[in-house]
């Protein structure tokens, strides 16, 4: 494996580097009890990764197993208890713990111990802050999508759910 070829052929450095301070409020509140904030989307890392912060309530909220044709996706645990499917069993991961999931895997995660928060990083970077607000009015059943637009929806986002 080499190193990646350089993108950025500037003569000096640049000045552009920014910081999203921790006291801002989500950016998506779930009647779940499941507030996202997104740290770093797609439109600044140029679609190269995303970052976003899951903070879970004491509520369990799963996430089905799925798979993505696109992306891999890691899954690093800031505190808490978060139970990984990994296609084929469920495991538990506590703080500091790192889940990684290579294009196509089989995954689903879920906070059946009470408070959980992860970092979840995509790369490459999807513009996913539209799916996560529909999965927000999908929980408070606000939504207007049908079962059958639901389904198209996820497979835009290169996930499948059994269903």
């Amino acid at each position: 494996m080499t190193y990646p070829p350089a993108v950025y052929f500037g003569d000096s450095g640049q000045f552009n580097a920014t910081t999203r301070p921790a006291n801002l409020r989500p950016d998506v509140s779930m009647t779940t009890g499941v507030d996202v904030s997104f740290l770093v989307g797609a439109d600044q890392s140029d679609a190269e990764f995303t970052l976003f912060r899951w903070d879970a309530g004491p509520t369990p909220v799963e996430a089905f197993a799925h798979f993505h044709r696109t992306m891999t996706e890691t899954f690093f645990v800031v505190s808490g208890i978060m139970t990984f499917f990994n296609g084929a069993e469920w495991k538990e991961a506590g703080p500091g713990d790192v889940e990684f999931v290579p294009k196509g895997s089989v995954h689903g995660f879920r906070n059946d111990h009470g408070e959980t928060s992860i970092l979840m990083l995509a790369t490459p970077g999807a513009p996913r802050e539209a799916y996560f607000a529909l999965l927000a009015d999908r929980a408070s059943g606000a939504s207007t999508v049908t079962p059958d637009e639901w389904v198209q929806i996820c497979a835009q986002h290169d996930q499948f759910y059994p269903h």
